[in-house]
């Protein structure tokens, strides 16, 4: 389990040719209300474009980053969320998509029902239901799953994330794109010795961003320095 540091709520709207960009900077977690009264959650590095002027007659978003989304039901009008090679098509439905990697897009379900295209340009292809993850690869070639846990991966919006069978190379990657540091751990055996998938014991990482507040042991800006505690 990863304890993290309290996010700063923090939302740019941005119009561009009557385009509106939600936009979550580095390290921040931001809520938003859409149009249709559907709503998002964007974590750290993460932006939503839609149109609002037509939002009511098409309810299209484009994802960038990661978000989470409690859409409105409305059977007249699907929901649609577009990432780098990825469609995804509701109703109304609780559900989370991880789009940092344009390789391996990640859609986990909580609750309805979605659909999911490997190409952004045709219907969707996949269903799946709430407890289920798809995970799309840039090929276009979609794996369903089951997982017992969503908390997994929509645990970010409640400003926590929970790790688990996990290596630490893994979950460093994943803090560096969300808070925008490079991460280093004080003793490099911390990374060899203990690993979640190895050690049935949960795994504690206390870190010390830089750039959220006084931070006495970073060797230089924006780096996170993380000790490792293993629970007994």
């Amino acid at each position: 389990i990863f304890s993290a540091w309290q996010l700063n709520e923090s939302t740019k709207n941005i119009e561009v040719n009557h385009r509106f960009e939600l936009i979550a900077s580095k390290g921040q977690l931001s809520q938003c209300v859409l149009p249709d009264g559907s709503y998002v959650w964007l974590n750290g590095g993460s932006k939503v474009i839609y149109t609002a002027s037509q939002f009511q007659k098409e309810r299209i978003v484009e994802l960038k980053g990661e978000g989470y989304f409690e859409v409105a039901k409305n059977e007249e009008v699907p929901f649609l969320v577009h990432t780098s090679n990825t469609l995804v098509k509701v109703f109304g439905t609780k559900f989370n998509v991880n789009g940092y990697n344009s390789d391996k897009i990640v859609v986990t379900l909580e609750e309805g029902r979605v659909g999911v295209s490997g190409d952004t340009g045709i219907e969707p292809s996949v269903f799946i239901n709430p407890g289920e993850q798809a995970i799309i690869k840039s090929d276009g070639v979609i794996k369903k799953q089951n997982i017992a846990d969503t908390e997994l991966f929509t645990s970010w919006k409640e400003r926590k994330l929970v790790f688990k069978n996990e290596n630490l190379e893994t979950i460093a990657e994943k803090l560096e794109d969300i808070f925008d540091v490079k991460i280093e751990f004080k003793d490099e055996k911390d990374v060899e010795k203990n690993r979640t998938g190895s050690d049935p014991k949960p795994v504690l990482v206390n870190c010390d961003p830089c750039r959220l507040g006084d931070c006495e042991i970073c060797r230089e800006p924006q780096t996170c320095l993380c000790a490792v505690e293993t629970n007994h």
